[in-house]
């Protein structure tokens, strides 16, 4: 720790393994005073630490560390109720990869430039209905990520299969396919929801295998956040003698 900030949160600093000795001090000074550091050997990070009470594992510290170390970007109540949507950067590879590609497709491509260019029309059409995802839910006023990216996917894919596809009007095309992606059959409400902390198969940690019985539970509400609000270190006046 190296300096408690006013919405909680401390500025700390995090070193290289293979930095040791003196030279780990020295990192450790030029961060406390806030100098540049080497990013092969030390980085600025923040620290926050919180509890979130009404959810399985009360009981556990949650120490979110961050290179946002710039409090105007984001303070610590704001990322760590955030922090929950972590496993949504695995929902969108599994996006690209599964939905949209296909289980168990490989590239088409036999040359290296091929290759590149398949991946960037692969990553043209997700931006693309990622951004139809968003302009729909916003037009329905609810939360994008509450829409199924697989069936987005399929009624894309029906739309422009479709004969009846009116390629001279285009606007009634898309009024159809974000009326449609943004029906109740197609959202989900997995966003407040909590899982077991396991494991597939056994690993070096602490966490359990899962088993048949393991369910997620569905929540109707957000996650409190507790901050965990640090005191200052006192800093004790040296007795005077005589």
């Amino acid at each position: 720790m190296l300096e408690i900030l006013p919405d909680g949160s401390y500025r700390s600093v995090l070193v290289s393994p293979k930095v040791k000795g003196p030279a780990r001090q020295k990192l450790t000074e030029a961060a406390r005073a806030g100098r540049d550091l080497d990013p092969d050997k030390a980085r600025h990070v923040r620290v926050i630490e919180y509890e979130v009470p009404d959810r399985d594992g009360q009981d556990e510290l949650i120490a979110l560390v961050t290179t946002i170390t710039d409090l105007r970007e984001g303070l610590a109540p704001v990322l760590a109720a955030a922090y929950h949507r972590r496993w949504e950067h695995e929902g969108a590879n599994a996006q690209l990869k599964t939905f949209l590609r296909g289980p168990g497709k490989i590239l088409r491509s036999k040359t290296p430039d091929m290759v590149e260019q398949e991946l960037w029309g692969y990553l043209l059409t997700h931006y693309a209905i990622s951004a139809l995802t968003c302009t729909a839910a916003t037009a329905a006023g609810i939360d994008p990520d509450r829409v199924r990216p697989k069936r987005t996917i399929r009624a894309v894919r029906r739309r422009v299969a479709d004969p009846a596809f009116p390629p001279d009007r285009p606007g009634s095309a898309l009024e159809q396919v974000t009326a449609d992606i943004t029906t109740a059959r197609n959202l989900n409400h997995r966003r407040e929801r909590t899982y077991p902390r396991v494991v597939k198969r056994a690993r070096h940690n602490s966490y359990r295998v899962k088993k048949p019985a393991d369910h997620g539970t569905r929540h109707g509400s957000p996650p409190t956040i507790m901050l965990v609000v640090l005191k200052k270190p006192q800093v004790k006046t040296p007795a005077k003698i005589g």
